[in-house]
C-alpha cells in the first residue's frame, strides 16, 4: 500500500533537473458540528491539477470527522481552517 501511494505521487510531482520538486497546495477547509465537510477549496493551486484533486479527493475521503465542541464553532457552526500540503519526491 505505501509503496502504491509513493509511486502514484511521484506520478503527480514534476520534475525539475531531475530533482524532484516541492509542491504545496493551501487549501480552506469548513467543517460542520457533526464532522461533515461542508465547503473545500483551494486557495493557492500546487501546479498540478492532478495533485490539487488528489488532495480535494483526500479530505472528502477522510469525513466523516469526529463530533466538534461547540467552543470550536463560528456564527454558523461551522470550523474553518487553512491547510498547507507539502509534498517531496525523493
Amino acid at each position: 500500500m505505501i509503496e502504491e501511494i509513493k509511486s502514484k505521487t511521484k506520478e503527480l510531482i514534476p520534475k525539475a533537473n531531475e530533482r524532484f520538486v516541492a509542491l504545496t497546495p493551501k487549501t480552506k477547509i469548513e467543517i460542520d458540528a457533526n464532522g461533515m465537510i461542508v465547503n473545500v477549496k483551494i486557495t493557492r493551486s500546487s501546479g498540478s491539477a492532478k495533485l490539487d484533486e488528489a488532495v480535494e479527493n483526500m479530505i472528502y475521503s477522510s469525513a466523516p470527522y469526529p463530533d466538534l465542541p461547540f467552543q470550536l464553532l463560528n456564527e454558523s457552526k461551522t470550523l474553518t481552517f487553512m491547510r498547507v500540503w507539502e509534498f517531496y519526491g525523493d
